[in-house]
């Protein structure tokens, strides 16, 4: 292959290999780096009078590095994908921790607490209430009003 097809064909491939949605970082940047390595051990290797050799050795050292690169930015990647998954674990652990259920709200409006406390503490902390049809009744036996349990209703996650 001619120098000039080398150049003509290096963006061409680098294009289809940068394009490739289903392959990974790594897969990417052996591809990129084997391309590109290729083309550029070719043009060396004309010059020195062994174009075949240089585009052999070019490629198998850029898709060598092009790999590694792809590989530490998988890695990069898997590692901050953990990291969210532990952030949110850690914040769902925290709400589920500081929730009211139905008998915190039970509790408050039996000991007189006024609707408006318990609405707010339902607004402060949130909540993980049964809204069942046992768990409405529940609420209702335990003297909570409906505007309570209307506000329990408007912010609860549910069980």
């Amino acid at each position: 292959m001619s120098q000039m097809k080398w150049i003509i064909t290096l963006p061409a491939l680098l294009a289809l290999a940068a394009g490739c949605e289903h392959m990974n970082n790594t897969e990417k940047g052996a591809v990129v780096g084997g391309a590109g390595g290729a083309g550029l051990g070719a043009i060396i290797g004309h010059q020195t009078g062994n174009r075949d050799l240089g585009a052999l050795i070019g490629g198998g050292a850029g898709a060598l590095m092009g790999g590694a690169m792809g590989k530490a930015k998988d890695n990069a990647e898997e590692r901050d994908m953990y990291a969210r998954h532990a952030q949110h674990q850690e914040a769902q652990r925290k709400f589920e921790q500081q929730a009211m259920n139905n008998y915190d709200v039970i509790k408050l409006a039996q000991n007189g607490m006024s609707d408006r406390i318990i609405v707010n503490e339902i607004k402060r902390r949130g909540g993980i209430f049964d809204m069942t049809t046992d768990g409405l009744i529940q609420l209702r036996q335990g003297n909570v009003s409906e505007h309570v349990i209307e506000a329990m209703q408007q912010r609860a996650q549910y069980r």
